[in-house]
């Protein structure tokens, strides 16, 4: 009889677990009919780790990115997706600048790019003609940190926005620097940028981060994003299941749950040294990635990327910036509650290059690892978080 009723319980277990794993949420990103594609002249190169949406003072929305290792950053109708113009900021003289490691633009007036300078580390705001506005140097803390050249803004992997509020500019660290081991180091740090100051907040990377996460690092397990929705900053790290709300001066932390249903645990493998097992096994493994606000709707996108197996016949080096095979959309409410999550169909969508617009998520369809996709064009599909539903291919 105990043997019954151990195999009952036994069996009871899984069909919960089952059950859990396919309860339905309210709400659901749902694929539209709105597509829109960008075309690329011969000098683009495929990376779209710094691509912006912007509204310009006359009420139009534009599409803006850096022609990644060239100088060049492009313009495009959002509506139309019609190029309009490029600029190229020279590698010499008084608004020279090379390489371009990263960039944002909030909009004409609010465009910034960070490079490699031994002038100081710093933003460098320029304008429409190639010509560098402004220099914001990053400084030293009262508390003697360094605020260096780690940080470069990025629209995704990490997403890595700017914040200004007032005459400070609030932006992220590494969790690392060769030039200064053991140094405890502060996630996110104010520049004012009037008098060139820093200030460091007291939520460091010891707080969040273990020895997993350091000396077992593969998939990028270090890594993060942060997101502003106006009041506080939310970091999803790509190592841990939680996401952190952090008031603006970093005083009040709070720590919510976050997990996706469909990754049982994270894993914490050394990185492999050979650069295409490599590289395929930390496109395999388990892991979370981006979060980002949508303030058109007052909720926030995590996305999330189960375990998943890659074909070995394949080539992947050099291919990360097509982003993950396997991913999902976790969708939390301005409270930080999970209220939906979204399995996307595999290997079709780059779950990298996305951007919020009024009409939805825009996701790009370029996981160009497939057969039939080109490099001439970036292709973007538009969805509308709906309530009610079941979330399609669970």
């Amino acid at each position: 009889m105990k043997k019954y009723m151990s195999l009952l319980l036994f069996a009871c277990l899984l069909a919960c677990h089952s059950n859990n794993r396919k309860v339905a949420y309210d709400y659901n990103l749902v694929e539209t009919d709105r597509h829109i594609s960008f075309e690329l002249d011969n000098e683009t190169m495929y990376n779209f780790h710094y691509a912006w949406l912007f509204t310009g003072d006359d009420g139009r929305d534009y599409f803006s990115f850096l022609n990644y290792r060239s100088n060049q950053i492009l313009f495009y109708d959002f509506n139309t997706q019609a190029f309009l113009f490029k600029i190229e900021m020279p590698r010499e003289g008084p608004d020279g600048v090379f390489p371009i490691m990263g960039y944002y633009a909030g909009g004409f007036d609010r465009m910034y790019i960070a490079t490699m300078s031994r002038a100081g580390s710093g933003l460098l705001q320029i304008d429409t003609t190639a010509h560098i506005v402004k220099k914001i140097l990053y400084g030293i803390t009262p508390e003697g940190y360094e605020v260096n050249d780690s940080f470069w803004p990025s629209s995704s992997q990490p997403h890595n926005t700017p914040v200004f509020i007032g005459n400070k500019l609030y932006i992220t660290q590494r969790p690392y620097d060769s030039r200064t081991p053991g140094i405890v180091r502060p996630v996110s740090v104010a520049v004012d940028t009037a008098n060139h100051t820093a200030e460091q907040f007291p939520f460091t990377f010891n707080d969040v981060l273990t020895a997993a996460h350091t000396e077992k690092s593969a998939g990028g397990k270090t890594n993060f994003s942060r997101a502003f929705d106006g009041r506080r900053f939310i970091y999803s790290f790509y190592g841990l299941e939680a996401i952190f709300a952090a008031s603006i001066d970093h005083q009040t932390i709070e720590k919510r749950e976050a997990k996706s249903r469909y990754i049982d645990q994270l894993t914490f493998e050394a990185n492999i040294q050979d650069p295409e097992a490599g590289t395929r096994r930390e496109a395999e493994i388990a892991a979370y990635g981006d979060l980002i606000y949508d303030p058109y709707r007052e909720v926030y996108y995590r996305f999330a990327y189960p375990e998943t197996t890659l074909d070995p016949s394949k080539s992947y080096f050099r291919k990360s910036v097509f982003g993950r095979k396997k991913f999902s959309v976790i969708i939390l409410d301005k409270n930080l509650n999970i209220i939906g999550e979204t399995l996307f169909p595999e290997a079709i969508f780059n779950s990298y290059v996305y951007f919020v617009h009024k009409d939805g998520l825009y996701i790009s369809r370029d996981y160009q690892i497939g057969e039939d996709q080109t490099e001439d064009r970036l292709n973007y599909t538009c969805f509308e978080l709906k309530k009610g539903g079941v979330p399609s291919h669970i």
